[in-house]
């Protein structure tokens, strides 16, 4: 049986990723000594999960380099790639690795919607969720300041560097 799989925000090859830090001044990835370190943790993770024949949609901000160590890095992972590109890809050099590139992917049969930014509130018209990176530690906040359950994080940081499967994926919807 196939799965589907969604992650966010890898930044393979990202020095500097290493060095920033939360409004709280503390590092974003705190467990990593260097990024050759994070690179491998992370193929390492999508892997050990991820089948040849699963897909997985990567919501943006892949790899900082495009060279060749980058290439088979990217051609070492599992599964059918795809891709809303984030503000960091470059679409054009990463369309040899991925299956599909779109800006937003709608998913109507579960109500979900696909993004690497956020959507503004009333673009989630047609979708109860919206499935997104981008914003690495922290969460869309609601009115009240708390996390808005319509919006699901995927990034890196939020979900151990692991994907996470449809089915972990519709946990954590908010119930209709």
């Amino acid at each position: 049986m196939t799965e589907t799989f969604f992650i966010s925000d890898h930044h393979f090859f990202h020095k500097r990723i290493l060095e920033l830090t939360s409004e709280h001044g503390l590092l974003l990835r705190p467990e990593f000594e260097s990024v050759d370190e994070m690179n491998q943790l992370m193929v390492e993770n999508h892997n050990s999960i991820v089948g040849h024949k699963d897909t997985v949609w990567f919501l943006g901000d892949v790899t900082w380099k495009q060279n060749t160590e980058a290439k088979a890095l990217l051609k070492s992972l599992n599964g059918k790639l795809k891709l809303c590109p984030g503000n960091h890809d470059d679409i054009k050099w990463l369309c040899e690795f991925f299956d599909e590139v779109v800006l937003w992917k709608r998913f109507p049969e579960h109500d979900f919607i696909l993004s690497h930014v956020p959507l503004a509130r009333e673009d989630l018209k047609r979708s109860r969720t919206n499935v997104h990176g981008h914003l690495h530690e922290k969460n869309v906040l609601d009115h009240t300041g708390k996390p808005d359950e319509r919006f699901i994080n995927v990034c890196v940081e939020q979900t151990g560097y692991l994907p996470l499967s449809l089915d972990e994926l519709k946990l954590l919807f908010q119930p209709a």
